[in-house]
């Protein structure tokens, strides 16, 4: 399988600290010129140490562990094997967006095309194709155009690389990924396949569907994060089948309104589970709706938990544009969407209230700010859709706001300019604009 693409456009900067690289640069030639130990000018090499450090911090050990399984492969691999290259190319990416640097992109995009055509080399080669090495490379590859890519999700750049590794999952058989570092890789793969369909309304391939199958035999099948994906599979494959209007509108509304009642089962089963302890009383700030706080454990939690809220939303949504609802014999008729999206949206924004107001602000470290920065795709949501009697949308923008002037997120502050000018975008877009899943837990 040969893989073929360019990278994509260059990322949102930070104009601010545009020069940062560049100074270091200058620093350095000085020293080289002055010290009598001859300092080379060796920027790029602590560039990419440091982003190398700050994506392992985040992705391996830290925030994330998203791709705790790199850590050992890493050990077996050369200096120039393309997993190294790969893992150069998505650390320069995500230091670069984290710290607006010009030049820390423009190294990550030159590595990415050394990367593409090391994978193109490795997959044709007798047993390329079925290393562990060769399918985290992909899902990089993967992660690294989430990073970068801003366009509208329907480029092909958006799906290419899962695609791909679903292929090379094929290839492989799903019986040789029952190690352990097969069985994270493979969910891996899954989640950001699922993630991506979503995001861009295509049904769920056969191939996922098997590898979710797989799967299934090494889980705890009553886990609420494994119950809650089986009803995004629902949920994407719903997408779809509207997007073909294969169906009735009344067929389309009984269908709606019986996966947001599994959605509320699910909370309620899991409230014992993984639910936030409860709220305690807070004085009223211009931050906050009530005047009470959840207190979340974890910002993993409050993900799941936003997510959830999230896709009620958007299937709430769709019904209330349905209105009146057509009729539904065997459920409610009188299924109140409104009022059921603004008290989503208000607990949207009461999620917020503990990373917005605790994070420490000009002193919070960068794990603070990527917590924070993990709101700003519910808050767009929950500003979207809440109605406009239910006074969300102007604490919204005064969450945005704080994300953006305490936390230092530009992404915020564009954000609530989207909102304030009342610019009609795809939601899906925005989530791609944010980075997608490439800022997640």
């Amino acid at each position: 399988m040969v893989y073929r693409g360019k990278p994509s456009k260059a990322c949102l900067q930070c104009r601010k600290r545009r020069l940062r690289d560049e100074s270091h640069a200058a620093k350095a030639r000085t020293l080289a010129k002055t010290s009598k130990l001859q300092v080379p000018a060796t920027v790029a090499i602590s560039l990419k140490a440091r982003a190398n450090s700050a994506f392992f911090t985040y992705y391996v050990s830290g925030f994330s562990q998203s791709y705790d399984v790199l850590e050992p492969l890493l050990l077996e691999s050369s200096a120039n094997s393309i997993l190294r290259k790969t893992v150069d190319a998505v650390s320069l990416a995500f230091f670069s967006t984290r710290f607006c640097s010009s030049q820390g992109m423009r190294n990550a995009r030159a590595e990415y095309i050394s990367a593409l055509s090391l994978l193109n080399a490795t997959l044709q080669t007798a047993g390329g194709a079925t290393s562990d090495s060769a399918l985290v490379s992909i899902i990089l590859l993967d992660l690294f155009e989430k990073i970068t890519d801003l366009r509208p999700r329907s480029t092909g750049s958006w799906m290419m690389h899962v695609n791909g590794a679903l292929a090379v999952v094929k290839i492989r058989g799903l019986p040789q990924l029952e190690s352990k570092s097969g069985l994270r890789i493979s969910s891996r793969i899954f989640q950001n396949s699922l993630i991506s369909c979503i995001a861009a309304n295509a049904a769920i391939p056969l191939g996922l569907v098997e590898l979710r199958a797989h799967l299934e035999r090494f889980v705890n099948p009553t886990d609420p994060k494994w119950l809650m994906s089986g009803l995004c599979v629902e949920y994407a494959n719903l997408q779809s089948v509207i997007q073909s209007e294969s169906l009735t509108s009344a067929e389309v509304a009984r269908l709606l309104v019986k996966l947001d009642l599994k959605f509320v089962d699910l909370e309620k089963y899991t409230s014992s589970i993984w639910d936030q302890k409860p709220s305690f009383p807070r004085q009223q700030t211009h931050l906050t709706l009530e005047d009470y706080c959840h207190v979340y454990p974890d910002h993993v939690l409050t993900q799941q938990r936003n997510g959830t809220r999230i896709i009620r939303i958007l299937l709430n949504d769709l019904l209330r544009k349905m209105m009146p609802p057509p009729p539904i014999s065997d459920l409610d008729t009188n299924y109140a969407t409104a009022g059921t999206i603004d008290s989503l949206a208000e607990e949207i924004c009461i999620s917020a209230t503990q990373a917005s107001l605790g994070a420490g602000g000009s002193h919070a470290s960068d794990i603070d700010r990527i917590r924070c920065f993990t709101l700003i795709f519910p808050l767009y949501v929950a500003g979207t859709f809440a109605s406009s009697t239910s006074g969300v949308k102007p604490l919204v923008l005064k969450q945005l706001s704080s994300l953006s002037d305490v936390m230092g997120l530009q992404h915020a502050a564009m954000i609530a300019d989207v909102l304030r000018k009342g610019r009609k975008i795809d939601t899906w877009s925005v989530y791609a604009l944010l980075g997608s899943y490439a800022f997640a837990a």
